[in-house]
């Protein structure tokens, strides 16, 4: 992996830390940087990296990510261990930003009787909970 990326709060030193990385690269690895990709610029617009839009204090997945997480789940239609296997890989690479509500709604959406017996389960260890707690109860 190559792709890296360099955050600071002052742009002069930023740029002087991306022109001594430049010739290092240059000079003992051969290697230039991408013109269109090494840049110098605030993130309140957010960055495209890793397939995620990175902002200072979040990230949020790539609607392009999404887009194509869902055409391939499509593919699998009826192989669902195919596709809850395809799913658990893209929920542990997509946790990493801010998308619980999103891999829920397309867990729903693509494997609606494992999200259901998932939901049952929970609802069964809260009331057995509820159940033992209220064993120790003294009215």
């Amino acid at each position: 992996m190559d792709d890296f990326l360099i955050f600071g709060t002052n742009k002069k030193e930023l740029r002087f830390i991306k022109n001594v990385i430049e010739k290092f690269l240059k000079n003992k690895l051969d290697l230039i940087f991408n013109p269109k990709k090494a840049n110098v610029f605030p993130i309140k617009t957010g960055i495209y990296f890793l397939g995620f839009r990175l902002f200072s204090d979040y990230s949020v997945l790539r609607k392009s990510m999404l887009k194509r997480f869902c055409k391939k789940m499509k593919r699998k239609n009826g192989d669902e261990v195919a596709a809850g296997k395809s799913f658990d890989s893209f929920a542990a690479f997509a946790s990493q930003g801010r998308c619980w509500q999103t891999l829920q709604n397309l867990e729903t959406r693509f494997l609606p009787r494992r999200f259901q017996s998932r939901l049952i389960e929970k609802i069964n260890a809260e009331l057995q909970a509820i159940s033992a707690k209220s064993k120790f109860c003294y009215h």
